[in-house]
């Protein structure tokens, strides 16, 4: 590129003068004047690119400059700079970001050499929601494409603080602006009614708050709580950061990772586990104004713990989490985490329903014919009130089943599982008469004693001694020879 030429001689000014008015004195007097404003404009620009300089603000672009290996002219670079800024405000503007007229990219020299730049662009100021106010300015790389040419690539969002011992530079002089004056940023706007499980990362600097109440949902095959609740315009950092539709803000519901309390709700559940994941039996739903959202599955059934809901809903409108177990629905205030107690949602079951037991229930069983005493005994594992039994379905109205699951149903002797007779079993609950207990079997062995019992039950007795009784090991037929029983307490 030719280098411009200067013409440093005396320079000839040209003046509509009035020929009448013209004199030889006045001309010269002219002249000076001219002559002392050039100097003294020349002398400011001077001034001006020295304190450029000295700042480490901006330098002036060699000729020549090699890039990743390449040596680039002073017009090759000016191309590539301007595809930069074309694809830095693409991206900006796709990603919500705030920029201004002063934001554009720069070559980088880390030495005083300008000859050789940095293997990528600086592109600045540019501001992204949710990261912090000096965080202005994003690296973009340099690529080599299939025919050899420089090309700039999409910039590394987020935005990073500006790498000291930099100087940075443009082929058109221009300086990096400090973006004091930028706009706060918008990111992209979701669909009106969006819903989708985020990461707990993205909750940063979201106001969350506890629910009202203990947040807790409890089902026939469900245990979940609620941990905390909010609401935002937009969340989430950078280029994931998401804006609220037009008229709607973002609601947020938070699961705890476990229930608050030892997690044995159902029948179905081993003693002390509760899985992840609840059968495809169970629902759920959003439902905001008068449209209901169903929740996101896997493998269909919602994910109730662990995890953080985010759901776009119309600004003031009432909105509510409904789960439906096996038949049961509950609701809770998205905006308050409060449970809903009209009748029709409310929970039918009590925040500690269960205990751990681990207790024996030991006795003798008397062989008919032969008079034989063997010894039995019955592992009762756990205890639970629970309103609905796989096998046997809802309790009774206005009542609650006492499930007490059995282990190692075995004999002293080891010759055989006691199969018992239906009515060998009873519970019974403060002053009312005894419930025969009704038992459920895999095979030949007893895993389940169930009875109905009422709602507000805290202790039970759990006995085997009914009178005709029969109990078989094997082919051999035999009674209690005298009553076993075993006593079950359910915290209140």
């Amino acid at each position: 590129m030719t280098k411009p030429v200067i013409d440093r001689g005396r320079m000839t000014p040209s003046y509509a003068v009035r020929p009448s008015h013209t004199t030889h004195k006045a001309g010269k007097k002219a002249g000076n004047n001219v002559r002392r404003m050039a100097a003294l404009a020349a002398v400011l620009v001077t001034s001006a690119v020295t304190v450029a300089v000295a700042a480490g603000c901006a330098t002036s672009v060699p000729d020549k400059v090699t890039i990743t290996g390449h040596t680039l002219s002073r017009e090759q670079i000016a191309h590539l700079i301007q595809d930069a800024d074309s694809t830095f405000r693409r991206a900006a503007h796709a990603a919500g970001a705030a920029i201004n007229r002063s934001s554009r990219c720069f070559l980088t020299f880390a030495a005083a050499d300008h000859s050789e730049a940095g293997d990528a662009l600086l592109c600045g100021p540019v501001l992204m929601y949710g990261t912090a106010r000096n965080d202005l300015w994003a690296r973009m790389p340099v690529r080599v494409v299939g025919s050899g040419d420089l090309h700039p690539a999409a910039p590394d969002f987020p935005p990073r603080p500006r790498p000291a011992g930099l100087t940075l530079a443009r082929p058109d002089g221009a300086q990096p602006d400090d973006g004091a004056n930028l706009p706060a940023p918008r990111p992209p706007s979701d669909e009106p009614g969006d819903m989708k499980y985020i990461s707990a990362a993205d909750l940063t600097g979201i106001p969350m708050k506890a629910p009202t109440g203990d947040g807790l949902l409890l089902g026939p095959s469900i245990a979940a709580k609620v941990a905390a609740v909010g609401t935002a315009a937009a969340y989430g950092r950078g280029p994931d950061a998401h804006s609220a539709a037009a008229g709607e803000q973002f609601l947020f519901l938070q699961w705890a990772p476990t229930p608050a309390f030892a997690t044995v709700v159902s029948t179905d559940t081993p003693p002390g586990q509760l899985a992840n994941q609840p059968p495809p039996t169970v629902g759920g739903a959003v439902i905001a104004g008068a449209t209901r959202h169903p929740l996101p599955t896997v493998n269909g059934s919602p994910i109730l713990g662990g995890a953080t809901l985010v759901v776009s809903v119309p600004i003031n409108t009432p909105a509510y989490l409904e789960i439906n177990d096996q038949g049961c629905a509950q609701r809770l205030n998205l905006r308050t985490g409060e449970r809903v107690t009209e009748p029709e949602f409310t929970p039918i079951y009590r925040r500690r329903n269960h205990a751990i037991l681990g207790d024996q229930l030991t006795g003798a069983l008397t062989n008919v014919r032969s008079g034989n005493t063997i010894r039995f005994h019955l592992t009762a594992a756990q205890a639970a009130l629970t309103p609905f039994d796989r096998d046997r379905g809802y309790a009774p109205p206005g009542s609650t089943w006492l499930a007490i699951t059995i282990t190692d149903s075995s004999t002293d002797s080891g010759i055989g599982i006691p199969q018992f007779a239906p009515n060998a079993f009873t519970i019974t609950t403060g002053s009312q008469r005894g419930i025969v207990a009704q038992q459920v079997t895999v095979g030949t062995e007893l895993v389940r004693l169930l009875a109905p019992v009422p709602p507000t039950t805290t202790t039970a007795t759990l006995t085997c001694s009914w009178r005709g009784a029969i109990a078989f090991i094997g082919t051999s037929a035999a009674r209690p020879s005298h009553p076993a029983t075993l006593s079950v307490t359910i915290p209140a």
